[in-house]
């Protein structure tokens, strides 16, 4: 199982900071990801690749949700923890892109396709006293 940490800032206009990017062989918008490496703790490997990925500083909040994706053609799981997370750069920093970033945006929270809706709306919903779990099946 390959697990990933999932950033979810957002702006005072309620869009999330999001990187256009190569992401298994096809160029998507996606949230800020990374997967767990070495013996980085998530947090820390999600800060390291955003300041390496576009040059940005953020702090993580909380967990804010689970999800585990599945295809039933694939044997590999995907775990992803999403994190709140808070911009520390000024938002007007002009991105640093590297060979992974393509851009930088600022996306609506229905931008990034129907499987994460219910991740992104708990995400940006209330703060609960709970982390809840997704699990949805891809292809």
């Amino acid at each position: 199982m390959r697990v990933r940490g999932v950033t979810v800032v957002v702006n005072d206009d309620g869009r999330l900071l999001a990187i256009y990017r190569r992401d298994s062989g096809r160029l998507q918008w996606t949230l800020p990801f990374a997967e767990a490496a070495g013996g980085e703790d998530l947090p820390a490997t999600l800060r390291r690749s955003l300041l390496e990925d576009i040059g940005y500083e953020i702090r993580i909040e909380e967990v804010a949700a689970v999800m585990e994706q599945r295809r039933p053609a694939v044997p590999t799981r995907v775990l992803s923890i999403f994190f709140r997370a808070v911009l520390i750069s000024p938002e007007s920093t002009r991105p640093q892109l590297n060979r992974r970033a393509i851009e930088v945006g600022w996306l609506d929270k229905n931008s990034f396709g129907e499987a994460l809706e219910p991740v992104i709306g708990h995400v940006l919903g209330p703060r609960s006293t709970g982390v809840p779990y997704f699990s949805i099946e891809c292809g």
